[in-house]
């Protein structure tokens, strides 16, 4: 589902068609310049969890060790790619 309101848009992604009460998950995008400004997350039992970005600055240099990236494949047989921020 897709949705415009004022100078954002926010994108809600299901995790099963057929249920949709069993979770899903919101991403808000602000539209100029285009920046995720927030997400929530709703468990099936409907319990919401929402992360809100704030003071976000843009090309600021990190530590290459700041991230580790490794790729993990135990869930359903799929790789999945984990990244994990170790702090700043």
């Amino acid at each position: 589902m897709l949705f415009l309101k004022g100078n954002q848009t926010a994108i809600t992604l299901v995790r099963k068609k057929e249920d949709p009460d069993e979770g899903y998950i919101t991403l808000v995008f602000d539209n100029n310049p285009i920046a995720l400004s927030e997400w929530s997350v709703v468990a099936g039992q409907g319990v919401e969890t929402r992360v809100i970005l704030s003071n976000m600055k843009s090309n600021v240099s990190l530590p290459a060790g700041l991230f580790n990236i490794y790729k993990k494949s135990k869930f359903d047989s799929a790789d999945i790619l984990g990244v994990f921020c170790e702090g700043l």
